[in-house]
């Protein structure tokens, strides 16, 4: 019996994300920053606020980086759990032992009682 460790060796990992904050309707651009990532495997971010599990489909930049965009998040402001999830089942380690935020913020409004003269 022999056992083939690089098989379930976990390479990749991530330390930082390109902006920690976006607009609650999404559409903002988050580059996931780290080392190992591979061409063949599948990437997604993961949003968790308020109990509600957003995801996003990240696309593979290089070894070095993969891309999503910020889902919408209806409720406008909340601070979200980001976690970069690999083959649809596990996550991929991050060096950050606290956990990383995401600010969702609401886009400022203006009307003509308060917009500056």
């Amino acid at each position: 019996l022999s056992f083939d460790s690089t098989a379930v060796a976990v390479t990749d990992s991530w330390t930082s994300l390109s902006t920690y904050s976006g607009l609650s309707s999404g559409g903002t651009a988050v580059t996931v920053q780290g080392a190992g990532f591979n061409p063949a495997s599948a990437y997604e971010c993961e949003f968790s606020v308020a109990g509600t599990v957003l995801t996003a489909t990240a696309a593979f930049s290089s070894s070095a980086a993969v891309s999503c965009v910020a889902p919408a998040w209806a409720p406008a402001d909340g601070n979200a759990l980001f976690r970069l999830k690999v083959g649809g089942s596990g996550y991929v380690h991050s060096n950050q032992p606290s956990g990383v935020f995401f600010r969702f913020v609401r886009a400022p409004t203006w009307n003509a009682s308060t917009a500056p003269e």
